[in-house]
């Protein structure tokens, strides 16, 4: 589904600047959950911002989904992003004045694909809110809010889910909730997931922890996680 060849990132033309990826190389599977876990600055934010097609300037290939990243144009990279990936980010990404109903339809401005408001119900209930519909965001706490980003990540039905430090603004319980909820999505649905995390406790509840520091990948590891209480 994916496959990252020699990636070489640098935030400078200058040939002699410091490399934020250095030769990052590793494949992954449809329906893969994969977490990829360093500490700030590593680089790991930078490596899911170039496999959702958020930044293009880089040496090396990344074929995702049957597209090779630098070679379409802005318009497919754009399509690629609607049609095939949902974004999850640390701090939520709502919305103040709109509802968890509009929150969720964001994307459907960005589509061809119309499912209108009986995808917004379906996904309340999927996600565990169905009584939040009507809600603003200052009346939800910090997990349902999260709930609320996944659902509009979800609604134009990707097929890959990138998640940069979902649980980092909640407590650990609420934390491992979400990445359990992940890990449903993931069956369920055969969604593939990336969780970018410095946390390990939330990493070992993925099936395989790709470690990055300085650029580079130091280890790729297959675990058996067990969904924690």
């Amino acid at each position: 589904m994916i496959k990252v060849n020699n990636i070489i990132k640098r935030y400078s033309n200058d040939k002699d600047a410091k490399k934020v990826l250095n030769n990052v190389s590793f494949s992954v599977k449809k329906g893969d959950f994969i977490s990829i876990i360093g500490t700030s600055g590593s680089g790991k934010t930078t490596l899911l911002n170039l496999i959702g097609g958020l930044d293009t300037h880089y040496d090396g290939e990344i074929i995702s989904i049957s597209e090779n990243l630098k070679k379409i144009n802005d318009k497919k990279l754009s399509n690629y992003r609607n049609k095939h990936i949902g974004f999850v980010f640390q701090n939520f990404n709502l919305l103040s004045h709109l509802t968890v109903a509009e929150n969720i339809k964001l994307p459907e401005q960005f589509s061809d694909k119309k499912f209108g408001i009986k995808r917004v119900e379906e996904l309340l209930k999927i996600v565990g809110i169905p009584e939040q519909i009507d809600k603003y965001p200052n009346e939800l706490s910090g997990g349902q809010k999260q709930r609320v980003a996944i659902a509009r990540a979800l609604f134009n039905k990707p097929e890959l889910l990138l998640c940069d430090e979902p649980t980092g603004n909640l407590d650990r319980e609420t934390g491992i909730e979400i990445l359990n909820f992940f890990r449903k999505l993931n069956k369920e649905f055969n969604i593939t997931v990336f969780i970018i995390t410095h946390e390990l406790h939330i990493a070992e509840l993925t099936d395989r922890v790709i470690r990055i520091e300085n650029g580079s990948i130091e280890s790729d590891t297959l675990t058996n996680p067990k969904e924690e209480k």
